[in-house]
């Protein structure tokens, strides 16, 4: 009898103690979404990092990461919302959301292979959920410049989606620039420019640039030659004019080359924001 009623004592103990702990946990996610919503980000991820997970059920610990991830996602702090989403287990309602932002983060970062093997661990038997993921493959598939991949995904696209329809058609857009434009070259620029000053910048679509360089050096030009006709090489004035000639002359060689590089990162960046934007307002639009 008397082991019968400590059973029931330590029974009791412990089913106390186990609902006190999920009060506890319910309480201090509660907290930390009220931080959120006053704009108090640090103090909410200060409790989120603070939960014992030791103290946790798994369905719980979903809970966390989840909280933390999305938090850190909407913050731009994409390492750790990657690192957290991760975690989330596939028996979590919001895995598949985890999924997709954890892979976008990884894109965003430039960590395309992660990103595309994060995202194939979703078995989605969804008709627009399959889109879906095959339009991300698609969109880490032209920021990897992988051709073959980016033309397997995309023959997915139905193109009739209210979510996918406007990013499907940009990306058949983007994928003229990214695959078939060729980046100029540094050395026809320089080349360009020792013909004819600016005439390098002029190719990198730097017209004002080009108009820039070539008037000092037109002007230097003709200072020196008026000296020169004068006086010959003896004169002080040819020698000055010479020095300023030749230094525009051949910084505006190096420039040309410069700029063309500068045209090429800048296009390239173009175009990675572009498919970024377009890679997540759909995800947005479906996990709203």
């Amino acid at each position: 009898m008397l082991k019968l009623i400590q059973a029931i004592i330590i029974t009791i103990l412990l089913s106390t103690s186990t609902s006190a702990q999920i009060f506890k946990f319910s309480k201090e996610i509660s907290f930390a979404k009220y931080l959120q919503n006053k704009d108090q980000i640090a103090e909410a991820e200060w409790v989120l990092h603070n939960v014992d997970t030791a103290l946790l059920n798994s369905s719980e610990k979903d809970s966390l990461f989840f909280e933390i991830g999305w938090l850190a996602y909407n913050n731009k702090k994409l390492d750790t919302a990657a690192q957290f989403l991760q975690k989330v287990s596939s028996n979590d309602a919001r895995y598949n959301q985890s999924i997709f932002f954890a892979s976008y983060s990884n894109s965003f970062k430039s960590r395309y292979n992660n990103a595309y093997l994060i995202l194939n661990k979703i078995n989605a038997s969804d008709s627009l959920l399959q889109e879906l993921k095959q339009f991300e493959l698609a969109g880490i598939s032209l920021l990897n410049k992988d051709y073959s991949g980016y033309q397997k995904h995309k023959s997915s696209f139905s193109y009739n989606s209210y979510i996918l329809n406007q990013e499907e058609q940009n990306f058949s857009t983007y994928e003229k620039s990214i695959f078939y434009r060729k980046d100029k070259s540094p050395f026809i620029a320089g080349l360009l420019s020792t013909i004819l000053p600016g005439a390098g910048k002029w190719y990198a679509e730097k017209k004002k640039q080009a108009i820039g360089a070539l008037l000092p050096i037109l002007s230097a030009g003709i200072l020196m030659l008026e000296a020169y006709n004068k006086s010959g090489i003896a004169d002080a004035r040819f020698w000055i004019y010479g020095t300023v000639f030749t230094t525009f002359y051949i910084g505006n060689i190096w420039g040309s080359a410069m700029a063309v590089k500068v045209r090429n990162t800048e296009l390239k960046k173009l175009y990675e924001g572009k498919i970024l934007l377009d890679m997540q307002i759909p995800l947005r639009k479906f996990f709203n």
